[in-house]
């Protein structure tokens, strides 16, 4: 990794959550070397983007984000130069897992008091009803709201067997309605994918998700084939056009940017406490990688 290689500006020490120490190769390529030596671990590893790695900056704050990046990316023909902050490596929610370069995020989970309310004008509550969603504050635009959807959460019983017996859980749904007419800025007709539940019919809840089948400004990534994770499920490649893209179906939390692939080079194989076998033929029948919060 290192070997026939010059570096340039940027070797910066990275202290938590782990050890590691950033070399910015001159040929744009990242190495890190991550030391633990209360595990008598050295780990060397090599990133490479849709770009070029110029150099790394790392700040005394929160210890898996206050990392920085310069990178140099083409944007329509044109060579860019943007500063790029390292994702957070853990997470709360499978929703929230960041593993593009480059990306931007749509968060359209409620976190006001705006409620919604779903009512009928059919009388049913199945696909093929009319449903009104009604908001307690203005939250719709006009067209640009067609096909966009909502998920609603709720919490419900159900009968889960365990060891042999049924037994009663509280268990939390989510329902999805697609929207069909915009009427006014606070309420809508649409439909519901399945059956609207009993425990939300004619219910105010703040629990929602606007979820978005345009994801707009993104002019650093303008001309690009993107990657997507869109609800903690992959999906794309889309390429962006005029800042956007459209997607498949509506996401209600969707990060955007470019793909990158995971590999590993395993060490050589040896046999522990044994006669060295690196010389040796050898026959591998199996292989297992135990992976964490990984998609797709």
């Amino acid at each position: 990794l290192f070997e026939g290689y010059r570096f340039g500006r940027g070797i910066d020490h990275w202290k938590a959550p782990w050890s590691v120490l950033w070399f910015s190769r001159a040929d744009g390529v990242r190495i890190g070397i991550t030391y633990m030596p209360e595990q008598e671990v050295i780990g060397s590893h090599w990133h490479d983007t849709t770009g070029k790695w110029l150099d790394a900056c790392s700040l005394p704050g929160r210890p898996d984000t206050d990392c920085y990046y310069l990178v140099e990316r083409e944007v329509g023909g044109v060579l860019e130069q943007f500063i790029e902050q390292q994702a957070p490596t853990r997470f709360d929610s499978e929703d929230d897992l960041f593993f593009v370069d480059s990306g931007l995020t749509y968060d359209g989970r409620n976190d006001t008091a705006t409620m919604l309310t779903v009512t009928s004008n059919t009388g049913g509550w199945g696909e093929d009803d009319e449903l009104v969603i009604t908001a307690s504050a203005p939250l719709f635009a006009g067209a640009g709201d067609l096909g966009d959807a909502f998920l609603i959460a709720y919490d419900t019983i159900e009968q889960v067997e365990i060891d042999g017996e049924l037994v009663d859980m509280d268990v939390t749904k989510r329902v999805q309605v697609i929207i069909d007419t915009v009427g006014t800025s606070t309420d809508v007709q649409a439909h519901v994918v399945g059956t609207f539940p009993p425990e939300l019919r004619g219910q105010a809840t703040t629990r929602w998700t606007f979820q978005r089948d345009t994801i707009a400004d993104l002019w650093h990534l303008e001309g690009a084939s993107v990657k997507v994770l869109q609800d903690g499920g992959v999906s794309g490649p889309y390429t962006v056009k005029d800042g956007r893209i459209t997607l498949g179906d509506p996401g209600g939390v969707v990060h955007v940017g470019h793909n990158y692939r995971a590999e590993i080079e395993t060490l050589e194989l040896n046999m522990a406490g044994g006669e060295p076998i690196r010389d040796m033929s050898k026959l591998v029948y199996a292989v297992a990688i135990l992976v964490r919060g990984t998609r797709g």
